[in-house]
């Protein structure tokens, strides 16, 4: 599978998901005994887990590097396409399937579609970042108007929105007009804002995950 990926043959993908839960395969367990197996938990337990472990290969195969400049737009589309079709060739190779398996492996392709989705649109904004920073001229200007913000009427203004401490704001604002006053390349920039992040999010670590739905 992740061989058919590497080579970009999509439909094959596609195609081998459809003839492996056909169960029409010589040899091979009939479809019916195979949605019997997934209905016990250590089986679909477990088919979950290689799943996330695939979609991960799959993503690192497919986009080892978010920020690489791409030059072949096409390559992009056809991921595009390819992970638009995974949930509709789940359902279709799934019909008859037990509702709560199909709701495990649509989820799972949810969830790859949506962070290739993520990645590839990351692509395009590295792209024309790069684009912007490989010219010094439009940098410069950038830089001049970044230097005539009222940083103390944005803090202001936005005080009651958020609770943002006043020394990191400042920290972050000033760094970032470094940044563009040195002409840093697209990899500085990232490494810059993964920085942040961690800075950020350092007091959150170790620490359970609550979610707000």
């Amino acid at each position: 599978m992740l061989h058919l990926i590497e080579q970009q043959r999509f439909k094959s993908v596609e195609n081998l998901w459809i003839n492996f839960w056909s169960g029409n395969r010589s040899g091979s367990l009939t479809q019916e005994q195979m949605f019997n197996l997934v209905t016990l938990p250590e089986i679909y337990n477990t088919i979950d887990k290689m799943d996330q472990l695939f979609y991960q290969a799959a993503v690192d195969l497919l986009m080892p590097n978010v920020f690489a400049p791409l030059s072949n737009m096409k390559y992009l589309t056809a991921i595009r396409n390819f992970v638009k079709q995974i949930v509709p060739t789940y359902k279709k190779a799934l019909e008859k399937a037990p509702a709560e398996f199909l709701k495990i492996k649509v989820t799972a392709g949810k969830a790859f579609a949506h962070r290739m989705k993520r990645y590839t649109a990351i692509h395009h904004l590295s792209d024309a970042a790069r684009a912007v920073l490989s010219h010094p001229k439009q940098v410069e200007t950038m830089y001049n108007e970044f230097c005539q913000i009222d940083v103390a009427s944005i803090q202001e203004q936005a005080g009651w929105v958020c609770e943002c401490d006043p020394l990191l704001f400042n920290s972050i604002f000033n760094a970032f007009k470094e940044n563009l006053k040195a002409a840093r390349e697209l990899e500085a920039w990232a490494e810059w804002m993964e920085a942040i992040v961690d800075q950020v999010l350092a007091k959150y670590h170790d620490q359970p995950l609550h979610v707000q739905i």
